[in-house]
């Protein structure tokens, strides 16, 4: 009668984790990538979901200008609430959370721009009021970073009141 013997036995240990170990490695990888990945996709469909909220307001509280000074952009007096907020700034420095992504939070930002066509971007912050606002919208994740999705509007192209 053959057996295996112990020396066998440890071999075949040996090797079995020497094959495990990296495939080990290979599973933890995509988890963590996948992990990123769903939280790329939620982070992105909120930020977006909260850009289309805003964007259903009008462009400003004053319907043509001169506009809001900079300086009080964010809800007027009287609105404490999402569904009191009537024009686009009254979003500045609102903040979130979502009971269906219980991780991600997020803020937004609602800034005048200097006009673009004369700059050549949405990036030049204007200390004035113009017929240009930008929307920030971030979420983040404690553990795996912030996402930050921008749009602007004008008042040329957007419904005031």
């Amino acid at each position: 009668m053959k057996g295996i013997t112990l020396i066998e036995i440890i071999i075949s240990i040996i090797v079995f984790a020497v094959i495990i170990i990296p495939l080990m490695n290979v599973f933890a990888t995509v988890s963590r990538d996948t992990a990123s990945g769903i939280f790329i996709n939620r982070a992105s469909t909120l930020a977006n979901s909260y850009v289309e909220l805003v964007l259903t307001r009008s462009f400003d509280e004053n319907a043509s200008s001169p506009f809001a000074d900079p300086a009080d952009l964010g809800p007027d007096s009287g609105e404490s609430a999402v569904t009191d907020y009537d024009d686009v700034d009254d979003f500045k420095g609102y903040v979130f959370t979502d009971s269906d992504y219980p991780d991600l939070s997020g803020e937004i930002d609602v800034y005048y721009i200097t006009d673009p066509d004369l700059t050549g971007d949405w990036d030049s912050i204007s200390l004035s009021s113009t017929n240009y606002k930008r929307i920030d919208v971030t979420v983040t994740h404690p553990q795996l970073g912030t996402i930050t999705v921008v749009n602007g509007v004008t008042y040329a192209a957007h419904t005031t009141k």
